[in-house]
């Protein structure tokens, strides 16, 4: 998604791998473990597409940084536009960025905080997504 791959445990791989093929999922016949990839057979390789779809479903969060440009209402209508707090928990995140220079002001899925900093950068604020 963001150009690298991440690294995820075989647990979750095979939990993934039931999650979306049944809990009666059988490895074919020869191949040890069930661990197996389909891109012989001109099918995309499974373990790439269930790294990307894991990816997106982990809890993540959106960082909002400081500037010397923003006023503090231009933030706090942002952060309630974008993050659907209250004024008074977007006033709380507005005084954290002031005063430490960064802030998470929002944790979800992945798909929701990307769209929560798109939302804080229509107005051009510095935010980060982690992981």
């Amino acid at each position: 998604m963001f150009g690298r791959m991440k690294t995820v445990s075989r647990g979750i791989i095979q939990t993934m791998r039931r999650a979306f093929m049944g809990s009666n999922f059988v490895a074919p016949i020869g191949i040890a473990g069930g661990d197996f990839s389909m891109t012989a057979l001109g099918a995309p390789d499974t373990e790439t597409l269930l790294m990307d779809d894991v990816e997106v479903l982990l809890p993540a969060k959106v960082i909002l940084y400081n500037d010397q440009i923003h006023t503090f209402d231009e933030v706090i209508v942002q952060l309630v536009k974008a993050a659907h707090c209250s004024s008074g928990q977007a006033e709380e995140y507005a005084h954290e960025v002031h005063t430490r220079g960064l802030a998470c002001v929002y944790e979800g899925e992945m798909v929701e905080c990307l769209k929560v900093s798109g939302v804080l950068e229509e107005i051009a604020l510095n935010t980060a997504v982690e992981l």
